[in-house]
């Protein structure tokens, strides 16, 4: 099955928060279907993780591993953070603090719920 995802597709949160635009429902129910996915979902839950921890994780390709944390971005499903460490440099935690997605079926119209946000299909 092709994946609807298009790496140009525009962010879906501004910096302020708020949804700027949405992607496709079906590339959230794709993405929610990969097994990886759900791995870097359970293990960003609690504790904001690396990249280098989801790969080990996940037990996945570096690439991977990084174009999930893309999709996953572009969704509004994760977030990063910057933190630096304790040898000066600067690191990307990831993190989610989405609790739901749910999907809808109306009047033949797919739409998906991700926290507050509803993305069209």
């Amino acid at each position: 099955m092709s994946h609807p995802f298009h790496p140009s597709y525009p962010d879906s949160r501004r910096t302020d928060g708020t949804a700027e635009s949405s992607p496709p429902a079906e590339m959230v129910f794709e993405l929610l279907d990969d097994p990886h996915v759900r791995t870097i979902l359970d293990a960003v839950r609690d504790d904001p993780r690396p990249a280098r921890e989801l790969i080990e994780l996940c037990d996945g390709s570096r690439p991977t591993v990084y174009r999930r944390l893309d999709r996953l971005e572009t969704a509004g499903i994760v977030e990063t953070r910057t933190q630096l460490h304790p040898d000066g440099h600067h690191r990307k935690l990831f993190t989610s603090d989405v609790e739901a997605v749910s999907f809808h079926l109306d009047d033949g119209e797919f739409t998906a719920t991700v926290g507050d946000a509803t993305l069209d299909a």
